[in-house]
């Protein structure tokens, strides 16, 4: 029942494509990169603007698989809930899917030199006992070298997925999406920042 009240809820919200918000993020970027601006303000690090940033992370996330998966994923964020966005894509026969998505960060060292991804696999299966309809998605907002074959997952995690998502190249043209974590077979997909 509380699925069906869930989807009702949904079924209202606003829903943009996330290739087409990337886009017209991507405008913003290039005029706001002329300007002066502190440091939070250009990464996104203030109150006010959280909601742009988790829109840019759910955008590209969101991105990611509707390359690996071949069809549009729409985001429509949500403010004081217990996730950060939902997700919505329509099969080819015509079914309308919705999937409630929980973002996390691995923040860069100059916010947090300790924070590591051991570290949020544990809060993650500490925070979602019973989330199995939860996909967690990870920007992997820190320089750091990943061999994927050596990511292990100890905790036993009750969530739907877990997902790493992150930039691969300095002038951030080229991502990356890295999932299912919860299945054995994981896949690493390479992505362009749309144009």
């Amino acid at each position: 029942m509380e699925g069906d009240l869930d989807i009702k809820v949904w079924e209202k919200l606003h829903f943009v494509s996330s290739r087409e918000w990337l886009k017209s993020l991507r405008e913003i970027e290039l005029k706001s990169a002329r300007l002066k601006l502190s440091e939070k303000t250009r990464t996104l690090r203030t109150n006010k603007l959280k909601m742009w940033r988790e829109s840019r992370q759910a955008a590209l996330f969101c991105y990611g698989l509707s390359l690996r998966y071949g069809t549009d994923i729409e985001i429509a964020l949500l403010e004081d809930s217990d996730y950060d966005f939902v997700a919505r894509w329509v099969t080819l026969d015509g079914h309308i899917n919705y999937t409630k998505v929980q973002l996390k960060e691995l923040v860069p060292d100059h916010l947090n030199p300790t924070q590591n991804l051991s570290g949020l696999f544990e809060s993650i299966s500490k925070k979602y006992k019973s989330s199995s309809n939860l996909v967690v998605a990870i920007y992997m907002n820190k320089a750091i070298d990943i061999d994927f074959s050596t990511i292990k997952i100890e905790q036993k995690m009750m969530i739907g997925n877990l997902w790493l998502f992150g930039c691969a190249s300095e002038d951030q043209h080229e991502w990356l999406l890295y999932g299912d974590m919860l299945m054995d077979n994981a896949v690493l997909t390479r992505f362009q920042y749309p144009s």
